[in-house]
């Protein structure tokens, strides 16, 4: 509330026509010296100037506490953008807070699955979580579109691109659009390089379709990610939509042929699970204590949330073991052999740029593999450093680097989509 600016309001206010574009403040995405989007890629760089000029970035920050400081460092770029609370009123909050504490649900039916009664545990997972920070943020974008509907007719706005995951905040500002924004298009871009299986939860089911919890389309980045979700999980084939790979534009820039090295570099790539990091680095440590690796060269980077300093400090040993990289895996993929990881998207990034991946299996719980679905001998699963060793020996010897190759056009073609100025400006609807 206490960030809320009056010019940044007035500014949209008085805008002609406008497309709002969702995104996230995080202090380790845009604190540089040029504007790098985590989210979207660079696809600012496909657009004329009043193309820009037309695009308003609703900047999200769930981290309260952060926001000043964020706003500081997002302000140094000639971006339009708003915030929420530049909207909300004193009284929401609270009508958020009181919202979010009463328990509206009842269980008067039966959930089964596979004939088995999972009635107390989804009941026991309401009741510890409906109330939880979640909930107060999704009333919050619905309280924020009731405000900005009193402010903006709906003919000012040409679409609204909403980073759709299907989470409370997702819902609330579905909810809030289709109610107070109904004859705005908009879109729930989902550019996750996932298996589905594993996450669900990002498919709408028919109960959040039914209440208007969901955008009008949905993206999917390539055609076999849309036929994998309406085949297997009957998701009606018209919501989804195939968009540009804004996030992959790197896979789409001339892919070479990897050249043989004797000594092979390994990327350790830790994902935002701070539990799945502790897997892989505990099988690393392991590995290069009991095997001799002259031949192998290792790498470690991590994703900007996971607290890696913790994580090291509890593994001090290994330091000398690895060097830390940071910096676009797609831009320097001709450098590694191979890719260590789980869960995280960077294992498409690299089958698809004719790297194999080895999988670390999860310690206590369902691996959730982002490659499960593609059936290649491109990547391995491992639980322990034997058998990462025999992985190694298949993935980096007993392979020639041209099936490789052959594979990434495949993976490419079926499970991402180019990005260009033609199908960039029709995404946006700017054309």
């Amino acid at each position: 509330f206490f960030n809320k600016s009056s010019k940044r309001k007035k500014n949209i206010i008085n805008y002609k026509k406008f497309l709002i574009i969702e995104n996230f403040l995080y202090k380790e995405n845009f604190d540089k010296k040029f504007y790098e989007d985590r989210y979207y890629g660079k696809f600012l760089s496909y657009l004329t100037l009043d193309q820009k000029k037309k695009i308003f970035f609703l900047f999200q920050n769930t981290n309260i506490s952060k926001l000043s400081k964020n706003l500081k460092i997002i302000k140094k770029y000639d971006l339009n953008f708003i915030t929420i609370s530049d909207f909300l009123h004193l009284s929401d909050y609270f009508k958020a807070i009181l919202r979010s504490q009463k328990n509206r649900w009842s269980f008067s039916k039966k959930i089964t699955y596979n004939k088995i009664n999972l009635f107390l545990l989804f009941k026991n997972l309401y009741d510890t979580t409906y109330n939880d920070v979640n909930s107060f943020h999704g009333i919050l974008q619905f309280l924020f579109l009731k405000r900005f509907k009193s402010e903006v007719p709906e003919k000012k706005i040409i679409k609204v691109i909403d980073w759709y995951e299907n989470q409370a905040l997702d819902k609330g500002f579905n909810l809030g659009l289709n109610n107070f924004f109904p004859s705005v298009k908009t879109v729930g871009y989902q550019p996750l390089a996932v298996d589905l299986n594993f996450y669900s939860h990002l498919i709408p089911t028919k109960k959040e379709l039914c209440n208007n919890l969901t955008p009008n389309k949905i993206t999917c980045m390539g055609i076999k990610s849309k036929k994998y979700l309406t085949e297997k999980f009957k998701q009606n084939k018209n919501k989804y939509i195939i968009s540009p790979s804004l996030r992959f534009e790197e896979l789409f820039k001339k892919v070479k042929e990897k050249k043989i090295r004797k000594v092979k570099n390994i990327l350790i790539a830790l994902p935002i699970s701070y539990h799945d990091s502790e897997d892989i680095i505990d099988i690393f440590n392991k590995f290069v204590n009991r095997y001799e690796f002259k031949d192998l060269k290792f790498f470690m980077n991590y994703h900007p949330m996971l607290n890696f300093e913790k994580l090291i400090k509890k593994n001090i040993s290994l330091k000398k073991k690895f060097i830390l990289f940071s910096g676009s895996f797609s831009q320097v993929h001709n450098n590694f052999d191979c890719v260590i990881s789980n869960t995280s998207s960077i294992c498409f990034e690299a089958i698809a740029l004719s790297t194999p991946v080895i999988i670390i299996q999860n310690s206590n719980g369902i691996t959730q593999n982002p490659i499960s679905m593609v059936k290649k001998d491109i990547w391995r699963s491992v639980n322990n450093e034997n058998d990462l060793k025999k992985a190694f020996d298949v993935l980096l010897y007993k392979k020639d680097k041209k099936f490789y190759y052959k594979n990434s056009k495949i993976i490419r073609r079926d499970y991402f989509s180019e990005v260009s100025q033609k199908n960039v400006i029709k995404f946006l609807g700017l054309n």
